[in-house]
C-alpha cells in the first residue's frame, strides 16, 4: 500500500562542477520513505513526470534519553551523563546518523 502524495517545498540549484541539477525538498516528516517524481516547468507549460525514483527515507528523530545522573560534582560544577550500563538499557534504533550534540535545560 502506498500513502497519499505530499507536497513539499523544494529548492533546486546547478551544479557546476558536473552540469547537474539538484534539489532539496524541504518539510518533510523524520522517519518517513518517499517516491520522488520530477516534471520541468515552462512558460510553455509543464512536460511529463520523470519514472519514479526508488524509496527515499528521511533521518530518523532523535532518540529519547533516560534521565542524567550525577557523574561528578564540585562547589561550582556538574558532570551529568550516563553510565555505559544506563545506555545500555536505552532502547532506540538510529539508522546512519549520529548524535551531533545535546542539549541541556
Amino acid at each position: 500500500t502506498h500513502g497519499a502524495w505530499v507536497e513539499a517545498d523544494v529548492e533546486y540549484s546547478y551544479i557546476d562542477e558536473s552540469n547537474g541539477v539538484e534539489f532539496s525538498m524541504l518539510g518533510l516528516l523524520p522517519e518517513r520513505q518517499y517516491i520522488v517524481q520530477v516534471a520541468a516547468l515552462t512558460d510553455a507549460g509543464m512536460g511529463p513526470w520523470s519514472p519514479q525514483s526508488e524509496r527515499l527515507a528521511t533521518w530518523c528523530q532523535a532518540p529519547p534519553l533516560q534521565a542524567p545522573t550525577v557523574l561528578a560534582r564540585t562547589h561550582t560544577a556538574l558532570v551529568v551523563g550516563w553510565s555505559e550500563d544506563a545506555l545500555a538499557e536505552t532502547e532506540f534504533t538510529v539508522h546512519d546518523e549520529e548524535i551531533t550534540e545535546f542539549l541541556v535545560q
